[in-house]
């Protein structure tokens, strides 16, 4: 199947793997939930204009939630504050301000993609941030489905521009996806995205094996936005 760039899903897949929760954060100070819901708006505002400076404005705030939510963490630690379910709370607002910082990269990769410019240290930089993220909560499927994304995007990326790593980009890709349908198989996301991994090594049939998983536990996945390589799979999964 011809390789179709991804990157125009912007927003999309973070309402789709992390927004699609339906976890909301614990009380952990409102400086943190402030930072992530400025945050979050400057996402939003870059996914309507399409522009870059939105996107600097949240990772200035994601940045700032991520330092703030690990001196919740050390105060906790040290006995100087009390907040509820520590063990949960802490970590999530942590996992959270990683997940944004990463999605602001990605977001960026994508934009400057369609600007012709380089989006390679922001592909890296999303990467980074969503091992972070990982490095807090293990199995996080959001992390784990996001991370498997912007590799598979990124992998996308240098094979249109010819150059090498390709192949390794895609392997790791596949696992993270396969460690998240391992952890969570319930869950549509490691499916689909596992079968458009597939669907670009042009493993056609176990792309379309995949998705049909996939339609399994979600049947309304053509709504999902996902991209027009999606859509040619599910289509070819109905029709099998």
């Amino acid at each position: 199947m011809r390789s179709i760039l991804f990157c125009g899903i912007l927003l999309v897949v973070v309402a789709n793997v992390f927004g699609a929760e339906k976890d909301t954060l614990s009380i952990l100070g409102n400086e943190v939930q402030e930072l992530l819901k400025k945050g979050q708006t400057e996402l939003q505002k870059a996914n309507r204009t399409r522009s870059l400076p939105p996107i600097r404005s949240a990772l200035g705030y994601y940045s700032r939630a991520i330092g703030k939510a690990r001196e919740y963490e050390k105060r906790l630690v040290s006995g100087e504050a009390q907040v509820v379910d520590f063990f949960v709370g802490p970590k999530r607002s942590l996992e959270q301000a990683f997940f944004g910082k990463a999605s602001a990269l990605y977001m960026a990769a994508g934009i400057k993609t369609m600007k012709r410019q380089d989006p390679v240290p922001n592909f890296k930089g999303a990467i980074a941030a969503l091992t972070s993220a990982l490095k807090v909560n293990e199995k996080s499927n959001p992390s784990l489905v996001m991370r498997g994304t912007t590799r598979l995007q990124y992998a996308n990326f240098l094979k249109m521009k010819g150059k090498q790593g390709v192949q390794a980009l895609i392997a790791l890709a596949e696992a993270d996806f396969d460690k998240a349908i391992e952890l969570h198989p319930k869950k549509w996301q490691g499916y689909a995205w596992k079968a458009q991994s597939l669907a670009m090594g042009r493993k056609l049939n176990e792309a379309v094996a995949m998705t049909k998983k996939a339609l399994a536990i979600n049947p309304n996945l053509g709504n999902a936005g996902l991209g027009p390589a999606m859509s040619i799979l599910i289509e070819e999964a109905k029709r099998r």
